[in-house]
């Protein structure tokens, strides 16, 4: 038996009321039942509810960039200035610059 397809919408109302119903809008088409399609973008709305941040972090210091092969890695930042407290972040990059003893990480999430 087919069954149509449904396209369900989840919207952050608190996020929609303070910038004049410019929220972003998860839609999600499908041939799910009603209840696991709305759960779905319910749960994907959830998943997006924050946004990932990216830093370029600069500190002295060396740090190998093979001490991270092997593992997923990652860090926990704290950057007052950004409002960003214990947050788990990736590392995406790592730059060593010997002459100087300094390291620039990049981090995102």
């Amino acid at each position: 038996m087919r069954k149509e397809y449904r396209d369900f919408i989840a919207v952050d109302e608190a996020v929609n009321s303070r910038n004049n119903n410019a929220a972003r809008t998860i839609s999600v088409v499908t041939n799910l039942s009603a209840t696991e399609a709305q759960a779905l973008a319910d749960k994907t709305l959830a998943a997006n509810k924050n946004p990932a941040l990216a830093f370029e972090i600069t500190f002295e210091g060396t740090m190998e960039a093979d001490s991270l092969v092997g593992n997923n890695p990652t860090a926990t930042v704290t950057l007052p200035k950004f409002k960003v407290f214990s947050r788990y972040m990736r590392i995406v990059s790592v730059r060593t610059d010997y002459e100087a003893n300094i390291t620039t990480v990049q981090v995102r999430g």
